[in-house]
């Protein structure tokens, strides 16, 4: 390093980077992560294939109105799939909209938060349920090498859970859907989700649907003139 640093062949820019390089060493070289956990994976390819599914839909010359556009068909799952996943997806939509809780949900507030709802349904499969009180219910994974517990409590006629997902997002958290699994017909009004998800609330705000709409016609408009 010393040799490196002190040679007139090497410009100044060049030993800046290759001292970078040695000041960072723990974090790429092998010598230094020999005993980290790594399985072996010594690429980017990880990261490379996430990439991949966002520059399908996401262009540098996309205007402001298309980029929100594909952000919000991309976060809805509206990517390109092959014609037989797209018929077992919607084979699997189709069963779960028969749900009764979930089909009380999407009549009521948008498809945002419905299929919000729905995933969270989903996921909630993958935990089992105990009642520790009257309204606290502790939530654990089936997966026997996850040991993480999240506590859903019953407050104020809501659920509350420790994963403040709900918090955030106004939407019942897959621990919520775990604990409603417990007593669907007693524990649906405690499926609180915000007034502003709604379909109509009052206000000139419409539902994610007729946004896509909208951003479409004035891409379309914008594009014709």
């Amino acid at each position: 390093m010393n040799k490196i640093l002190d040679s007139t062949n090497i410009s100044d820019d060049n030993k800046k980077y290759i001292k970078s390089l040695d000041e960072t060493k723990e974090k790429w070289s092998l010598t230094w992560r020999k005993e980290e956990f790594i399985i072996g994976i010594q690429t980017t390819s990880r990261m490379e294939s996430l990439h991949a599914m966002v520059k399908k839909f996401i262009r540098s010359k996309n205007s402001l109105p298309e980029l929100f556009l594909r952000i919000i068909e991309f976060s809805l799952g509206k990517n390109a799939t092959s014609e037989g996943e797209d018929k077992i997806e919607n084979d699997f939509m189709e069963v779960l909209s028969k749900n009764i809780f979930l089909s009380k949900l999407k009549e009521e507030y948008s498809g945002f938060a419905y299929n919000k709802c729905m995933i969270n349904f989903v996921k909630a499969q993958g935990y089992k349920c105990i009642k520790l009180s009257r309204s606290s219910f502790q939530i654990t994974n089936y997966d026997s090498n996850n040991d993480t517990r999240y506590i859903v409590k019953i407050e104020d006629s809501a659920f509350l859970c420790s994963c403040w997902y709900a918090k955030q997002w106004g939407i019942p958290c897959c621990h919520m859907f775990a604990t409603f699994s417990l007593s669907p017909e007693s524990y649906f009004p405690f499926l609180v989700i915000k007034a502003r998800w709604l379909k109509k609330t009052g206000s000139t705000d419409e539902d994610d649907d007729n946004l896509i709409d909208f951003l479409k016609d004035r891409i379309k408009n914008s594009s014709d003139i």
